[in-house]
């Protein structure tokens, strides 16, 4: 995930909870802005989708939109 990215997702939670540790992944996440929820989500899953058959062919938009329906599954 590139740096800028993670530094926005630090600076989120700094702000949101000063003194509070979390460690869910798929809480984190959900609790993200609309758009940094977008943001990293593209970067998790952008090597699964696009070796997915079922995007193969589909315009960039199409799957990256899809990303945000996406969830951390262990």
């Amino acid at each position: 995930m590139p740096q800028e990215t993670i530094s926005q997702v630090k600076n989120f939670y700094m702000l949101k909870f000063p003194t509070s540790k979390i460690y869910d992944e798929e809480l984190v996440l959900n609790d993200l802005p609309l758009g940094l929820q977008r943001l990293v989500r593209l970067e998790l899953f952008k090597d699964v989708v696009e070796s997915s058959d079922f995007f193969f062919g589909v315009d960039e938009q199409v799957y990256i939109n899809n990303f945000f329906y996406l969830n951390i599954k262990y």
